[in-house]
């Protein structure tokens, strides 16, 4: 099979790093993969790279050029020869499906990586891209969400149904492990100790991450408990990170919270924690850090966000959304009842593997091919 998969960049990010591990899995067995990006930006490229995956980095350079863009894409596209297209986000999904028509006979399949985002918080283009999307989602063949929140939040939507299928994200368990002794230097690293009760977020600074919420949980959690510490990870949104940290602030919790912007070994962040918290407010399709940090075999409590339950199985460890006091009291039942807390559901690794992710894509993209 002949397969291009079409993304706005090759920076580091969720979606991106699936790309990469489906691009890689798909080579591993035997089919051709070209990545497209249309994005100066190219962390990536140097992964693509050592694993002799091609790519090309076609800039877009401004909305009036926009035509001679998708003349470029097209072509560049056809010289693949590709059996089907497979697009990464909204963006990619809503080019790919303008320029279907000129793409040979080639399939389309779309991938849909967020459920019920609040657009009211971005710029209105995403809005705009949003409403398109919906017009033009029966032009897809296929469309594959990573969540059935996702699914079901975009039929609801408009989208049609007939066409989905989930494919949850791929985690590559052989880099998450227990492992004290790196937990142990990172907490030295950030000048914590052993008395205190580390509770850890990985996310970017969005919107849509619930950083506003986990701030106001500390608030109620925080002078009865002075061990906990905040270790927040996450680049992102620098003014709403400089608002978030100003809130700490006023509030009086500066000394408790840690701000991280990146941390190369993930593996022994997660080691470093007690508890992973993940306050998202709304948007979360699949949260592949729920995953990695139960292989870790740390605890986590996450909001009713995305498929938040299907990959925790435990509702106690479910809270409701945009609600600070709903997992203060969370938080404060893991501090009294630590040992009761599921670390790692059975099977894990295995439900969530990426030849799992890559076989299952390989299925779909088979189907709508077929």
């Amino acid at each position: 099979m002949r397969i291009v998969l079409l993304t706005s960049s090759l920076n580091i990010g969720g979606a991106q790093t699936q790309l990469m591990l489906l691009a890689e899995g798909l080579k591993s067995k035997g089919h051709a993969v070209h990545v497209i990006s249309y994005n100066p930006a190219r962390e990536l490229s140097k992964n693509l790279t050592q694993s002799d995956i091609s790519f090309t980095v076609i800039e877009r350079k401004g909305r009036w050029e926009f035509w001679s863009f998708l003349k470029t894409l097209s072509a560049e596209i056809n010289s693949f020869k590709p059996d089907c297209v497979y697009s990464f986000l909204l963006g990619p999904n809503v080019i790919l499906s303008l320029i279907k028509n000129r793409l040979n006979g080639a399939k389309i399949i779309w991938g849909i990586r967020a459920s019920d985002m609040d657009f009211s918080k971005y710029h209105f283009s995403e809005q705009f891209t949003f409403f398109i999307s919906r017009l033009l989602s029966r032009r897809a063949d296929l469309i594959i969400s990573n969540s059935n929140a996702g699914m079901k939040h975009h039929v609801a939507y408009g989208y049609p149904r007939d066409k989905f299928k989930v494919v949850h994200n791929g985690v590559d368990h052989s880099k998450y492990k227990p492992d004290k002794t790196s937990g142990l230097r990172v907490r030295q690293e950030l000048g914590l100790s052993e008395k205190h009760l580390v509770i850890g977020t990985v996310a970017r600074i969005d919107p849509m991450k619930g950083y506003d919420t986990l701030i106001g949980a500390a608030k109620n959690l925080c002078h009865t408990y002075p061990q906990l510490r905040f270790v927040c990870l996450g680049g992102g949104d620098k003014l709403l990170k400089q608002k978030l940290q100003n809130t700490v602030v006023e509030q009086e919790l500066e000394r408790f919270f840690i701000w991280i912007d990146k941390f190369d070994d993930l593996n022994a962040f997660y080691n470093a924690l007690d508890l992973l918290v993940l306050p998202s407010s709304y948007g979360e399709g699949f949260s592949n850090v729920l995953v990695e940090a139960a292989l870790c075999e740390i605890p986590a409590i996450a909001t009713n966000c995305g498929d938040s339950l299907e990959i925790l199985k435990d509702q106690n460890t479910i809270v409701q959304r945009k609600n600070p006091d709903s997992l203060s009291i969370a938080i404060a039942k893991w501090i009294n009842q630590r040992d009761e807390f599921i670390k790692a559901p059975k099977g894990l690794a295995q439900t969530y593997s990426v030849n799992q992710m890559v076989e299952s894509t390989l299925n779909c993209l088979s189907l709508a091919i077929h």
